[in-house]
């Protein structure tokens, strides 16, 4: 039994190891365990589509996915609704969509479901922050030439304190200079590159110069974004305040005028209703004077930005008052009194002047002058008197020994200043010109702006020749290279009368070009002012004459019964036009450039009507030009005499009384742009000199056979000279007006259209500022 079971365990067709075959006891065949191998599907995928509702509820085919679509997109109806009169509802619609549409509808049905967020959130939160590209401030460039300059025309940093301060930030004393203080390090170099200088002091090549514009604007753009960051425009500081003060003329093409307004008013918290003790420092006097910088600096940069371009003002003479009652009295004989006390004197004058621009802000370019009629002459000639004063006081600080400046940098700040008053001369002349254009139908109001435009214009063309002086000075110099700020638009103003002057040479507009191509300033656009200089110019020798008539003028005087005549010379036109470095397109011109606004004809633009009839006094051309007389360019056998004396009136010059006894023709005269006046007595057109100049000696008197006798001008000291010319008119000639007088179009004066066109809009003085 043991061996029958044995031998059928072992002959079992289950018992078979692992690894053999396995043999089917009847029909003896080898089972070898194999995998089924893959089906390969040569078909279609299988698509699945979901039902309408209906059909899903009765658990039927549906044939919704194969039913036209309607205007919207979407399926009509499956055939078993179609059938039963149902409501075909695809519940799954709205999912098949969003399948089927691609990403970038997607994401505009996901914006339209769950909507946006606030881009001013993203701004605010999200903004990426700017590279970091300003360098470090070494130590090098305190002791670098162009620090002592910039601190000479801004004198918002004090140099010695600030500079101990960064030092010792630098050797590890993080509460010397708080995040304010390291920002105004940081615009210091900013304010470097914009002159082409490095943050060591020194100035870059001129490979480098060439590609400065992309580095200094992301250099602004970071300062913007540190400024914002650490919030200096809300929480007012000292440093932080000086900081907003020396960046503001970096930003002048960027941001409106909210931030300038917003560092005035962070001027007058801390310096008139914060307590005294603002630095916590020991000395009073070197409190006060830090304190001071800060205000005098904010009351002068007021003053010759808005005042004289007629935007709002911030500060009065009333602020400037209260501010200096509360300093210490000058009577200490200590070091750092004496510093307090020079400072205070050489930011003096202009600290006078920005309050002749504030009064030319009140009775001439400002909001409110703007909408009266009548021009107060006493207030202006009030204001010529002041500019007058001060420019001899300048020249009086040569002879003031200082130990804080030295006597080149001396001579710098006043030429700089001088070169301003003489901007201001032309924004006042021009802001005439403009009403005398605009106010024709006023009764007795033209003859009296005449009057006006006629003193400002030969204020203008006396001054010229001093400015011009002054700028051949210094055109061997780096005057004009770290100093563009503030005399730029005074060196356009000057080639401007120059070009306007038939008695004028080439080389003398000449000299105010190379003066504008010196200057290294980023934001200065000289390029765009010489473009502009160049038009003047080609126009000027298009509109003269190649044979201009000789007109025959007589000089009278009231000491002389004799009458002495003059000849006019004629003009060559054999001068070409001038050669500038570069030919420019006129979309080059910005905004902040000056340009000129003149007509194909030279032509003065002027709107309203034709002509216009004056009571009693003839008709006025429709091209008001300036009443022309033959115009003399005044040459100086000495210019050492001072301006005026002191307590005589600068405009104490004869009224314009008189009538034009005949209608006024087409002009037969030379087109020159010089003004004349009428008097009904003797119908004399003179150019009256004030009565302050009537003791100058250094005008060229008029020999019998009518040459001039002159010398040169002294180099040093340059005030404004007179010019006295009286002209009798033969009494069967009548007057006349210049056909031909270029127009000039600042940022701050807006004339009417001219029929030529403007080379661009000139914004008015509300619509921007410009920095000195």
């Amino acid at each position: 039994m043991s061996q029958r079971r044995s031998l059928s365990r072992s002959t079992s067709p289950f018992n078979i190891p692992r690894g053999q075959a396995k043999v089917c006891p009847v029909h003896r065949v080898h089972i070898h365990h194999r995998r089924r191998p893959l089906v390969q599907s040569t078909g279609k995928k299988r698509e699945q589509f979901a039902a309408c509702g209906a059909c899903r509820m009765r658990r039927v085919r549906c044939d919704l996915k194969d039913s036209p679509l309607t205007p919207s997109g979407q399926p009509s109806s499956c055939s078993n609704c179609r059938e039963r009169g149902l409501n075909c509802v695809d519940e799954y619609a709205q999912n098949k969509a969003v399948k089927q549409l691609r990403k970038g509808r997607r994401i505009q049905q996901v914006e339209a479901v769950y909507g946006k967020t606030n881009p001013e959130e993203i701004t605010l939160h999200h903004a990426p922050s700017p590279p970091a590209v300003i360098p470090k401030l070494q130590r090098d460039f305190f002791d670098s030439s162009f620090f002592r300059k910039l601190h000479i025309q801004r004198p918002v940093l004090d140099p010695q304190e600030f500079r101990s301060r960064y030092i010792a930030h630098l050797d590890g004393n993080p509460d010397c200079l708080p995040v304010a203080g390291q920002l105004l390090a940081m615009t210091l170099v900013v304010w470097a590159a914009s002159f082409g200088v490095d943050e060591f002091g020194r100035e870059f090549q001129d490979e480098d110069f060439q590609r400065r514009p992309e580095p200094i604007d992301e250099m602004l753009r970071e300062m913007l974004y540190l400024i914002d960051l650490h919030g200096i425009l809300r929480r007012p500081s000292w440093d932080g305040v000086r900081l907003l003060l020396l960046f503001l003329p970096l930003t002048q093409e960027i941001l409106s005028p909210v931030m300038h307004e917003s560092t005035l008013s962070q001027i007058h918290a801390l310096c008139t209703v914060a307590p005294v003790s603002g630095y916590g420092t020991q000395d009073e006097y070197l409190e006060a004077l830090l304190r001071g910088r800060v205000f005098w600096y904010g009351h002068v940069l007021d003053g010759v930005t808005n005042g004289l371009r007629g935007g709002r003002l911030f500060f009065d003479d009333e602020d400037l008052a209260f501010f200096e009652s509360n300093l210490p009295s000058r009577s200490n004989g200590t070091k750092m009194f004496d510093t307090y006390n020079s400072t205070r004197r050489l930011l003096e004058i202009p600290l006078q002047i920005a309050s002749v621009c504030r009064q030319i802000n009140t009775y001439l370019t400002g909001p409110k002058a703007r909408r009266l009629e009548v021009v107060n002459a006493a207030a202006i000639s009030t204001a010529w008197n002041t500019l007058d004063r001060c420019w001899r006081e300048l020249d009086d600080l040569r002879q003031w020994s200082m130990d804080i400046v030295e006597a080149e940098e001396m001579n710098r700040f006043i030429h700089g200043w001088q070169i301003y008053i003489f901007e201001c001369y032309n924004i006042i002349r021009e802001k005439l010109k403009e009403r005398v254009t605009t106010q024709q139908g006023v009764e007795s109001g033209p003859f009296e702006l005449l009057r006006l435009y006629g003193d400002a214009k030969s204020r203008c063309d006396r001054a010229v020749r001093n400015v011009l002086v002054i700028i051949q000075q210094n055109l061997t110099t780096d005057f004009f290279r770290y100093d563009a700020c503030l005399v730029r638009d005074g060196c356009f103003f000057a080639a401007f009368v120059l070009a306007n002057d038939p008695g004028s040479l080439e080389a003398d507009v000449d000299v105010c070009l190379k003066a504008l191509s010196e200057m290294r300033w980023h934001f200065s656009k000289s390029d765009a002012r010489m473009h502009t200089l160049k038009m003047m110019w080609e126009s000027r020798l298009r509109n003269e004459s190649p044979n201009p008539p000789d007109y025959l003028g007589s000089l009278v005087s009231n000491q002389y019964s004799d009458i002495r005549r003059q000849q006019h010379p004629p003009r060559t036109l054999s001068v070409p036009p001038l050669a500038l470095a570069t030919a420019l397109d006129t979309s080059v011109i910005s905004h902040s450039a000056p340009t000129t606004a003149y007509s194909e004809d030279g032509r003065w633009p002027m709107t309203g009507e034709s002509s216009r009839s004056i009571s009693g006094h003839g008709t006025l051309p429709p091209h008001l030009g300036s009443p022309l007389v033959p115009h003399h360019s005044p040459r100086y056998r000495h210019v050492s005499q001072p301006l005026a004396q002191p307590g005589t009136s600068a405009v104490a010059s004869a009224s314009l009384v008189g009538s034009l006894n005949a209608s006024v023709g087409p002009s037969t005269m030379p087109s020159t742009p010089s003004l004349a006046f009428a008097r009904q007595q003797d119908s004399t057109y003179y150019l009256h000199p004030a009565a302050s100049y009537n003791e100058y000696s250094g005008y060229d008197d008029y020999d019998s056979t009518g040459d001039h006798a002159h010398s040169s001008s002294d180099s040093n000291h340059t005030p404004t000279p007179p010019a006295a010319l009286r002209y009798q008119l033969p009494q069967q000639q009548q007057a006349y007006f210049s056909d031909s007088v270029n127009a000039y179009s600042h940022p701050s004066v807006v004339t009417g259209e001219s029929p030529g066109g403007t080379l661009h809009h000139s914004p008015g003085p509300d619509e921007g500022t410009s920095y000195y």
